[in-house]
């Protein structure tokens, strides 16, 4: 008797579930545009990278357009970082909207959260890029 209650309650919280994130379904194409849009960005610059250094296409900071050899290593890495991050911020922008959503939260700020959350992970991977592409830079001098 007591486990048909508890799989009632769970389909009964599934449905539930599935109801807001119908009503609520511009909360999730913000993250699967996202999710698309660095991949996409991630995968064209592996498969086509810049080149040579210019201020145009590519991973431009300070640090990557002091050589050739700083260039070459930052293209192919920040590609691959940015792949990776694409996957990152999808998955972990809907577990954001799906939790706030079954939280209650109002619909006004769920977006600045899921924007607060894309900021921190781009800080996050600029850091890990830079770290990176230093390490790379003091070990080939």
């Amino acid at each position: 008797m007591l486990s048909n209650q508890i799989v009632y309650l769970i389909v009964y919280k599934i449905n539930q579930m599935r109801l807001l994130v119908m009503e609520n379904q511009i909360l999730f194409l913000l993250p699967f545009l996202l999710f698309l849009i660095f991949l996409s960005i991630g995968w064209y610059q592996s498969k086509y990278p810049p080149k040579s250094v210019n201020s145009l296409y590519g991973y431009r900071t300070t640090r990557s357009m002091k050589s050739q050899k700083n260039w070459d290593y930052a293209q192919s890495m920040s590609a691959g970082m940015m792949m990776a991050f694409a996957y990152y911020l999808g998955s972990s922008l809907i577990a954001i909207s799906m939790t706030a959503i079954y939280l209650g939260f109002p619909f006004d700020s769920i977006i600045p959260m899921q924007l607060v959350l894309m900021v921190i992970g781009l800080v996050i991977m600029l850091y890990l890029c830079e770290k990176k592409l230093e390490k790379f830079d003091s070990s080939s001098e």
